[in-house]
């Protein structure tokens, strides 16, 4: 849905590195996409998360990254979500993109989004997945501005 909405508005997903690509294969499973948008696989504890997220930090390949999280048993909400934005928070180039974070538990959200504006990251209710950027996730997806 959300790469629907983005390419309703003229967005473009962003093309992963072949450097990003191999890097992310290197801490992901086999059966990842290999491509845009980049899915972790539903067993992604918040270890890979935050693997994932620091790989994407550290490449020029998007413009702006959507972190989507479906909650599970080894990747609990509010736990994956601070362990994120320890990770957005330390990472050097973080400020350089346009990060959104979405799809958490809409009853724990109240707890989530005041760590959030705290930390200026930007959350956003599931049913308002619209945004400008180039890059999504998690599943993850990631889009380049043209």
């Amino acid at each position: 849905m959300a790469v629907d909405a983005l390419s309703d508005r003229g967005g473009k997903l962003a093309r992963l590195s072949q450097e990003t690509i191999n890097r992310l294969s290197a801490v992901l499973p086999s059966c990842w996409s290999h491509a845009n948008p980049i899915d972790i696989i539903g067993d992604a504890d918040i270890h890979r998360y935050q693997q994932a997220v620091k790989i994407l930090l550290d490449s020029d390949d998007f413009d702006g990254l959507l972190i989507m999280h479906s909650p599970s048993a080894i990747a609990p909400d509010i736990e994956t979500a601070n362990a994120l934005i320890e990770t957005l928070h330390q990472h050097p180039r973080t400020k350089r993109f346009n990060i959104r974070l979405t799809g958490l538990a809409r009853t724990k959200q109240i707890l989530l989004v005041k760590p959030l504006l705290k930390q200026a990251i930007p959350h956003i209710a599931p049913q308002r997945v619209l945004f400008p950027p180039s890059c999504i996730w998690s599943s993850t997806v990631a889009t380049r501005n043209t």
